[in-house]
């Protein structure tokens, strides 16, 4: 790439064959492709990501994820944006992250189910830290803290006899408090939950409702 052209194109490849120099405005991924039309690696709208260490901080999405993709964040801080992470389709795994600071989502996921590889996860000072739509029998029991979120810690809608445990929650404000939860049918909430110093311990919407045995904290709330 010339960067005396005014444009993005490809002047020259490694191979010797193939220019573009028709691209004048946002950058191009037409690079990535060989001279015989084969990708050099994965699009960013197609490929399965591992990412590492990144910092996201005051964009509209830290990361937006669409498609059937696998995508993996490790040690990695989403702040001050609007939306830390938020992803509609492929898998999700997360390890060691921090959401900190988010005006809408702290982290996002519909119809995805992440997958929480350590007890490291943190959502703090977010409007709402995590929200997840649509998954079935979801299971959240690896340890997650959920503190000073202004709108709610956790937001579950449709998502079908959930389990919650080994979750921390504290000072959460807001209309919903610690957990809210709405067509989600009977919610398994465990033993070894903390919730406590919330506005609320647990919001509950229509269609859900908790199991007997689910444990719900009666004191250590404001309401």
């Amino acid at each position: 790439i010339d960067p005396d052209m005014r444009n993005n194109g490809v002047i020259s490849t490694i191979s010797g064959i193939g220019t573009d120099q028709l691209v004048t405005r946002a950058p191009t991924l037409r690079d990535v492709v060989k001279a015989d039309g084969s990708l050099n690696g994965p699009l960013m709208h197609t490929g399965d990501f591992d990412l590492d260490d990144i910092l996201a901080r005051q964009c509209t999405y830290g990361i937006y994820c669409t498609g059937a993709a696998s995508l993996s964040v490790v040690a990695s801080r989403f702040e001050a944006n609007s939306y830390g992470i938020s992803t509609n389709e492929g898998t999700l795994d997360l390890d060691d992250c921090e959401f900190v600071g988010n005006t809408n989502l702290g982290l996002r996921c519909q119809g995805v189910e992440p997958d929480i590889l350590s007890p490291n996860l943190v959502f703090d000072a977010n409007a709402t830290g995590m929200e997840v739509t649509d998954v079935p029998n979801l299971a959240l029991a690896t340890a997650m803290t959920f503190t000073n979120n202004t709108s709610v810690g956790l937001a579950l809608e449709g998502c079908d006899d959930p389990t919650l445990d080994n979750l921390v929650f504290t000072s959460n404000t807001g209309a919903d408090g610690a957990l809210m939860l709405v067509d989600c049918g009977e919610i398994t909430l465990g033993a070894n939950n903390v919730i406590g110093g919330n506005s609320w311990p647990l919001a509950l919407g229509p269609g859900a409702y908790p199991t007997a045995g689910s444990v719900i904290p009666t004191s250590g709330n404001q309401n």
